[in-house]
């Protein structure tokens, strides 16, 4: 204990000689003696500064001194510290003057960076804060991933992954696979603000066991995928509209789709920050043909299949009255989001459907058409359905 209060004076003395030499620098001591002078000081105190730091840090290891003598110990070094940085920044000033200026212009620069580095932060805070950590699924050995060479073949694309009816066209150049995966699909991930429209141009497409009730239809499957997406962390606006009811409330489905643009982009408009597109159908096959389902987590589930307009006919080419502006971003995401289901839940989708129409998908980079079950399927197993479709859409909007 004595030796440590020897060790205080000392480092007091040692303050006060700093102290006094600052002062000295202050005054128009004659420049050649202050330099030499303080050039000596620095050496000592560089020296002394060194020597106390190591025995600080050796008695702190050792803890055999009280921890409040230490804690004042540490805080002389750093006064003796402070002043000795301080005296020399104004010897310099003294002799060089451009110093300050240079030396405040670094000083800017460094709040500048910090500053945007916080806000860089800020962003990236803002961006993953509402984001729910899914839990996510496990590949099973069932697991389809193809490799890049197989996916740049568009032979093998277009006989492994799609379905082409004969009015529709598709080009080499739609399908690369490079490309589409390069492209960005991921959404901030924010609840102040919709980022994902659900909607259905066929709202009165119904299952096997529905009946009459108006509750158990395409609908209220979206209900659940909406319920979903928001759990996720999404904000999504569900629109619930019918496009394909007549003024007579009669089933008309013949301009379903021209009723139902002007309402999405009405909504589109009233919420610009909407990135997601989403019209949810269910699927009409031929009689006789086995119903779309698999097991899924113990679960009866409908299979789906993502739906593209080409806006291009074998027939006439490009559809000029139905252009597309979007159409290789749209291909991009069913394609990203297809390949993640092969990866996750390798029976859930079927071949992706490339159609010739627009089917307004030109509404938005990242719209999608997708068709749920059909109508062989219970309502149950399309409900289902919506359980590995929200993880797989999450996954592709967060760049999971």
């Amino acid at each position: 204990m004595r030796r440590l209060n020897i060790r205080n004076k000392k480092s007091l003395i040692l303050i006060i000689f700093i102290f006094l030499t600052y002062l000295i620098m202050l005054m128009d001591v004659p420049n050649k003696l202050a330099n030499c002078f303080q050039y000596s000081m620095y050496r000592y105190v560089d020296g002394t500064i060194t020597k106390h730091f190591t025995r600080f840090s050796w008695l702190k290891k050792s803890e055999s001194v009280d921890e409040m003598l230490l804690e004042q110990i540490n805080n002389q070094m750093y006064g003796i510290n402070y002043l000795y940085d301080e005296g020399r920044r104004q010897n310099i000033a003294k002799n060089d003057s451009n110093y300050l200026t240079e030396y405040k212009k670094k000083e800017d620069e460094k709040i500048v960076k910090d500053e945007d580095e916080t806000k860089e932060e800020e962003v990236k805070k803002n961006n993953d804060d509402d984001f729910v950590e899914v839990m996510m699924p496990v590949k099973t050995k069932d697991a389809i991933v193809y490799s890049k060479e197989q996916l740049n073949d568009f032979d093998f694309l277009m006989s492994h992954l799609y379905i082409v009816p004969a009015r529709a066209k598709v080009l080499e150049s739609d399908l690369v696979a490079d490309e589409m995966l390069a492209k960005d699909m991921t959404i901030k991930g924010s609840s102040d603000k919709p980022q994902i429209l659900v909607y259905h141009t066929h709202s009165q497409e119904a299952f096997a066991d529905s009946g009459n009730d108006k509750n158990k239809t395409i609908v209220q499957v979206g209900d659940y995928l909406t319920e979903l997406l928001t759990e996720y962390g999404f904000n999504v606006i569900h629109c619930k509209k019918s496009f394909d009811v007549d003024e007579n409330g009669n089933l008309d489905r013949s301009n379903a789709y021209v009723n139902a643009l002007p309402e999405v982009l009405q909504i589109l408009e009233d919420n610009p920050s909407i990135e997601v597109v989403l019209d949810i159908h269910r699927d009409g096959l031929p009689e006789g043909v086995d119903k779309l389902v698999t097991n899924i987590n113990g679960k009866q589930t409908a299979k789906i299949m993502f739906f593209n307009g080409l806006s291009r006919s074998s027939a006439v080419g490009e559809i000029d009255y139905l252009y597309n502006q979007y159409r290789s971003e749209n291909l991009a995401l069913s394609f990203q989001a297809k390949l993640k289901a092969m990866e996750y839940y390798p029976d859930f989708t079927r071949k992706s459907y490339l159609d010739a129409y627009q089917y307004n998908l030109h509404v938005k980079d990242k719209a999608m058409l997708i068709e749920v079950g059909a109508q062989n399927n219970t309502f149950d197993e399309a409900k289902n359905a919506m359980e590995p479709l929200a993880n797989i859409l999450y996954m592709v909007f967060a760049g999971k």
